[in-house]
């Protein structure tokens, strides 16, 4: 059933960039996303092992060209009321 799912999401990406739908693609892009995190976080996807790794690779270079941007945002964005505190303090790491 997972198969056809990521299946459909594939079609369903692919009729929105064909449409001009932004959003639609965007939307359908941060699904298999957050679908691919919550595979590695909860054990779905294991060390070593060749499942999903081409997806895991494309995915990456997705996020690496993606938060850069998404950090310039919240930069240019800072005065706005509404950004919560990052949950995790900034590590500092003295060089010897």
């Amino acid at each position: 059933m997972h198969t056809m799912m990521v299946a459909g999401h594939n079609h369903n990406a692919r009729d929105a960039i064909t449409e001009f739908n932004t959003l639609d693609a965007l939307t359908t892009l941060f699904d298999n996303l957050y679908v691919l995190r919550n595979q590695i976080l909860r054990g779905g996807a294991t060390y070593g092992s060749s499942v999903n790794r081409q997806q895991l690779q494309d995915d990456t270079k997705i996020l690496a060209s993606l938060l850069p941007n998404f950090f310039d945002i919240m930069q240019a964005n800072i005065h706005i009321e509404g950004w919560s505190k990052p949950y995790y303090p900034r590590v500092y790491i003295q060089s010897s």
